[in-house]
């Protein structure tokens, strides 16, 4: 495992800035884009409808520790990590304005979310604002990495959202450790700084699942889908049971409780590199995404020859 400063520069090494555009069409970005479930498409959108604030966040926290960093590899890489941020922000603020022709009322879940956002900052001071961005990125980038490891969820979803929603976790995936290395380099190690990440990484578990899930609830509400017992049934044993995200999301979250971690001794670069190899090759975000799914359901569903009619039953149930 590495040391916390060999994981700091794993993270340096691999955030990337891209301008990437995507210009959705309506038909492109439906309005149930997690394959057709409400349920699930919903639980997304409370999250998504909540980036373009989140991200700006973020950034804000980062750029106002920006001129307490001595290191100048580091000061290199956050200016990186905000324009990959400022990316995101746009490219979901679109998705989301498409969301709203659709018919979904993404501006109440985005405006409940800012509101939320103003109530903490007035709590906090921005040391403690380093913290909760910290944790933030902490909790994306377990997202993603819980994500990518379940290509199977994004079989029935449009190339183009699929690409958009690949491209940000492999983003996510790249400055893990940002905010978390603007946090120990402006805030300290010493046990103050220890016990305000813990406090940081609480208040955002505290503030952000109840955020992404009431906007999820009430989103379900506003579409009289709360009475869909087929999709209700799939989101649970999605979600709880198998392969049981939020289980999964929570539980890779309790390691940022260790006084000695950071979020590269989980080195897991791995799972992004083919989308990262593929973009150099062809500075084509949908190529890239093609190329890691497909590689990704080839390998989770190769199976032996005895095994054939299994896995016939789920490639024709996909």
């Amino acid at each position: 495992m590495f040391s916390s400063a060999q994981a700091a520069r794993v993270g340096y090494d691999i955030v990337q800035y891209r301008d990437i555009r995507f210009e959705f069409s309506p038909e492109e970005a439906e309005r149930y884009w997690f394959g057709g479930d409400p349920w699930l498409t919903h639980l997304f959108n409370g999250l998504f409808f909540a980036v373009p604030d989140g991200e700006r966040w973020v950034m804000e926290s980062a750029r106002h520790q920006l001129p307490k960093i001595t290191t100048p590899d580091l000061v290199d890489i956050v200016r990186a990590f905000i324009r990959q941020e400022a990316t995101h922000s746009r490219e979901h603020d679109a998705v989301n304005a498409l969301m709203q022709r659709h018919g979904v009322p993404a501006d109440v879940v985005e405006a409940r979310f800012m509101a939320v956002r103003k109530k903490v900052q007035a709590m906090f001071g921005q040391d403690m604002q380093a913290s909760i961005a910290a944790a933030i990125e902490h909790f994306t980038a377990i997202l993603s990495e819980v994500m990518l490891q379940h290509p199977e969820f994004f079989t029935r979803m449009h190339p183009k959202m699929r690409a958009l929603v690949y491209w940000h976790l492999v983003e996510e995936t790249e400055h893990k450790g940002i905010s978390f290395d603007i946090f120990h380099e402006t805030v300290g190690t010493d046990q103050r700084a220890y016990l305000m990440r813990v406090i940081g990484l609480l208040a955002t578990f505290g503030f952000g699942f109840p955020a992404v899930l009431g906007g999820q609830f009430y989103l379900l509400w506003h579409d009289r889908e709360l009475g869909n017992w087929k999709s209700a049934k799939h989101y649970f044993k999605t979600t709880l049971v198998n392969p049981a995200l939020l289980l999964k999301i929570v539980a890779s979250g309790l390691p940022y409780l260790r006084r000695d971690f950071h979020p590269w001794q989980h080195d897991n670069r791995h799972i992004i590199n083919i989308w990262r190899q593929e973009f150099a090759r062809s500075q084509d975000p949908l190529a890239a995404t093609e190329k890691l799914w497909k590689w990704q359901m080839q390998q989770k569903y190769a199976v032996p020859l005895s095994q054939g009619r299994k896995a016939m039953r789920w490639s024709q149930a996909a």
